[in-house]
Order: structure tokens, then sequence, then C-alpha cells
């Protein structure tokens, strides 16, 4: 029996050119969707710690205290309690640290960089664990 007889219209096979906007558009959703995941992955979440002063050399030798503050960015906001039960703790550990080894101010000021790669270290010798995956450092201003 022949489709156009019966009344009903028969599917029209797609074009070029719709077939290809189809797929664009499919294409569009997806790949939306997956950077919108992969910004939702992306987000940092931080712990600010209350400040704190640590001992600076200066250029011409000598020491003065500074006011700093450490953020510690963690993976997760779940985890803002678990950091916050161990601040005491990470709080004397990086005290300690640069008590023993004062940061040293250059021409351009203090290396924030540095400082932070070098505490992230102790921070996790604190915790014994590898929980906080960067330490950020702030200086306070007067």
């Amino acid at each position: 029996m022949d489709d156009r007889n019966s009344g009903t219209p028969s599917p029209r096979p797609l074009n070029r050119r719709r077939r290809y906007s189809l797929l664009g558009l499919v294409l569009a959703l997806i790949l939306g969707l997956s950077f919108d995941a992969l910004a939702a992955g992306k987000q940092k979440f931080y712990v600010e710690m209350h400040q704190f002063r640590i001992p600076v050399i200066q250029v011409g030798g000598a020491t003065v205290d500074t006011a700093i503050i450490a953020y510690l960015q963690i993976p997760t906001a779940s985890q803002t309690r678990i950091i916050c039960q161990w601040t005491p703790r990470i709080r004397d550990a990086i005290g300690s640290s640069l008590a023993r080894h004062p940061a040293k101010l250059g021409k351009k000021g203090l290396d924030f960089r540095k400082m932070g790669r070098r505490l992230i270290k102790v921070v996790h010798r604190s915790m014994g664990a590898k929980t906080v995956l960067a330490v950020r450092i702030g200086q306070m201003r007067p």
C-alpha cells in the first residue's frame, strides 16, 4: 500500500542542512553542560585563619614583626568544620616554622607564593594528612 493514498503523511528524510543544524544543537547542549560541570568542579573553597604576627628579616638584617593572614584552600565546603577544628594546631605549626626560619624581605617585598608553598608542607605535617590543597598568604595593611 502506498503512503500517499492512505491519508497519513510519510516522514520526510532530513535534508543535509537540517541534519547538521540538529547535530550542532545537540553538540552545543552537550558541550555546554560539560563546561558547566567543569566550572562547578573548579570552584575553590578557603578557610580564613585569624591574623597573626610573624618575624620578617629586612634587607639590612633587622628583624621586624608583620601581620599576615593565612587562607587554607580545601577541596569541598563540607571539610570546613574539620579544618576549623585543626586550626589551632595548624596556626602553631605555621608560627613555629616561621619563628625558626623567618621570612626574608626582598627588594619587591615578601614573596607570598614562596611562603605559601613552604607552609603547605608544614600544614600537611601538622595534620598528618593532605586535606589542605594550598596555603595563600596575605599581609595585613595598617
